[in-house]
């Protein structure tokens, strides 16, 4: 595989990443660019069912984004820490690694915040 290959795989992944965040969170909840950055890594590694249980119901993660309870949504980003039904030690590390981004205040001019709507641009 050529580097010019995988790295259009890796923006085509990230951006079907992207989408199904965008598509989950509702419209009127508000993430700054870290938060929406920890769940487009956390939907890259783990997909969609960070949002949607197996019986379609919307998962903690989802409902604490979409009440606006971002210390909960943080603390719901660890639940996803399980290979082949056993923890994972690097699934730990990984998830406090997303935890701590969507914890940490974005910097930017302006109010630091998009409407979900907006995610991903660098206005």
């Amino acid at each position: 595989m050529t580097r010019e290959y995988g790295d259009a795989l890796l923006r085509k992944d990230t951006t079907l990443a992207e989408l199904v965040v965008k598509k989950h969170v509702n419209a009127t909840t508000i993430l700054n660019q870290n938060q929406f950055d920890a769940l487009v890594s956390l939907t890259f590694n783990t997909g969609y069912a960070v949002f949607v249980n197996g019986d379609k119901s919307d998962t903690h993660l989802t409902i604490a984004l979409n009440s606006q309870n971002m210390p909960a949504a943080a603390d719901a980003i660890l639940l996803f820490n399980h290979a082949d039904g056993k923890v994972s030690n690097g699934l730990v590390r990984r998830r406090g690694e997303e935890r701590m981004l969507f914890l940490t205040p974005a910097v930017k001019n302006g109010s630091g915040s998009l409407p979900v709507n907006d995610k991903g641009t660098d206005n």
